[in-house]
């Protein structure tokens, strides 16, 4: 009774560890590119296989089956450190990107070829920038003080501050363009909102512990 007893507890136990293993889900492994280290990924949303990695150093790769293969459209970025990647949603061969020491880069042609992008002159524009999901043209970047906003995709722009903090991150509400919140250090609240597309802000985030 006692080796029947011992073997329904291995068999119940088999079966627990084999149902945990099934509830863990797929397995990671690595994928390309093997070049530079991976600062940011961007996928485009029209054509999820195409996938785009950033690298410190190694260029802008691009997969166009899902990371299972990668290969080098351009060697414009292969010597620079390339923060972050994002693919235009109005026009999703268009990428733009962040680059260390060197600010905002844009490529028309999918990675081939890039240029920087300087709206009013400001050559030190290096962070995320964000579109307005609903109304793609419109595109804010954030920067230490004076930031920036263009209403046609990045061919001209316009500067706007908010009042009484720095701004490191915007995003805009998924279904009104109008809503924008800034986010940054402020002199009391360190997040502002506009709801009127950044013309005018007023501080919200009550309950974010300001730390320095």
């Amino acid at each position: 009774m006692r080796s029947l007893a011992l073997r329904g507890i291995g068999s119940i136990t088999l079966l627990l560890v084999a149902a945990l293993a099934g509830a863990q889900g797929p397995q990671w492994r690595p994928e390309g590119p093997f070049l530079g280290t991976v600062r940011d990924v961007a996928v485009d949303p029209a054509h999820p296989d195409t996938v785009y990695a950033a690298t410190n150093g190694g260029g802008v790769w691009r997969s166009e089956d899902g990371g299972a293969t990668w290969a080098l459209p351009g060697d414009e970025m292969t010597s620079r450190e390339v923060n972050w990647l994002m693919v235009d949603p109005g026009k999703t061969t268009t990428l733009w990107a962040g680059v260390e020491d060197a600010g905002m880069w844009r490529s028309l042609d999918r990675g081939a070829t890039w240029k920087p992008v300087r709206p009013e002159n400001d050559d030190v524009v290096g962070l995320r920038i964000a579109f307005a999901p609903t109304q793609p043209l419109a595109i804010y970047v954030p920067s230490t003080n004076l930031h920036h906003r263009s209403a046609d995709g990045g061919k001209t722009w316009t500067s706007f501050r908010v009042p009484g903090q720095d701004c490191y991150a915007i995003a805009v509400h998924p279904q009104n363009p109008k809503i924008v919140l800034a986010g940054g250090r402020g002199e009391h609240l360190s997040v502002s909102r506009s709801e009127d597309g950044g013309k005018t802000w007023r501080q919200v985030g009550q309950g974010i512990l300001n730390e320095s």
